[in-house]
Order: structure tokens, then C-alpha cells, then sequence
């Protein structure tokens, strides 16, 4: 698995992506560090195919490889359960190899979240739904686990 890219984006007049090139190879981790408005979540939605460069491209392999953006400021449903939560993050990122229903069970179990929570509220688990998107995203195979959150 991996991600070759290469390109420049601007937004307006300026210029925030300029000749910008690397990969991404399996197993490897990466971070981005810099100033605010420099360019960090912009390279990290066009990995994820949420954004296109202004030119260059961008190329994954296999060609369908799996993408998991964490966004920072995520939309979370409030009163969506552990359940719907995982169920809606896994439907748009599912492949279909298996039922999303399968998917979305055998995660939480590797998770190791008991069944009797799986009810209740994803904002009430340590880390919110924010980190149940971050635990499936992590289990995943054949992935690239891709987040915009600050790390400390």
C-alpha cells in the first residue's frame, strides 16, 4: 500500500502547495508540522481525495486503496449511538467486501467495547466519537489513516 503525489495548490492568490512531492509507503507513519495556513490539511484532504491539486496527481497502491480522513473539527451526530456512529464512518469508507453491519460488529469486538455500550451515546466513550473514529480507522488493513487533529 502506498500514495505517490506531487503537485501545487492555491487558494486565491495564494499559494499554499508549491511543488510539493513525496510517498507514503506501507507501514509508515508521518506527520506534518508548520504554521497555521500553510499547507498541512490541504496535503492531507488531497491524499485523502477530498480535494485535487491544481496540478500534479496523485497515485495509490492498489489503486483501491482505503483512505481514512479524521477531520479535526469533525460533524458528529450528538445523540448518535456507539453503533450508529461507527455504522455511518464505515459506509463511507467501506469497500463492500462485507456487510457493513459485519464490519461495524467485528470492529467494536476488536475494540473491545462490550456489547451492552454499544447503545449508548458515542459522545459518553473516552475519547467520543472522535476516538472511536481514530480506534476503526487504526484496525483497518490496507489503509492510510490520515488526520488533521493536532497531536501533542
Amino acid at each position: 500500500m502506498g500514495v505517490l503525489f506531487e503537485g501545487y495548490k492555491s487558494y486565491r492568490d495564494k499559494m499554499v502547495l508549491a511543488n510539493i512531492s513525496g510517498r507514503i509507503s506501507n507501514g509508515e507513519k508521518i506527520g506534518s508540522i508548520g504554521s497555521n495556513g500553510v499547507g498541512k490539511t490541504t496535503l492531507s484532504r488531497i491524499i485523502a481525495g477530498l480535494e485535487t491539486p491544481d496540478a500534479g496527481n496523485i497515485e495509490y497502491t492498489p489503486p483501491n486503496a482505503l483512505i481514512i480522513y479524521l477531520q479535526q473539527y469533525p460533524d458528529f451526530e450528538p445523540d448518535a449511538s456507539v453503533y450508529e456512529e461507527l455504522y455511518q464512518t464505515v459506509s463511507k469508507n467501506s469497500d463492500l467486501y462485507e456487510s457493513i453491519d459485519t464490519i461495524v460488529k467485528k470492529s467494536l469486538h476488536q475494540m473491545e467495547i462490550q456489547e451492552s455500550l454499544w447503545g449508548q451515546k458515542a459522545t459518553s466513550l473516552s475519547g467520543g466519537p472522535f476516538g472511536l473514529h481514530l480506534h476503526y480507522g487504526w484496525d483497518r488493513d490496507k489503509k492510510v489513516l490520515n488526520s488533521t487533529a493536532p497531536a501533542f
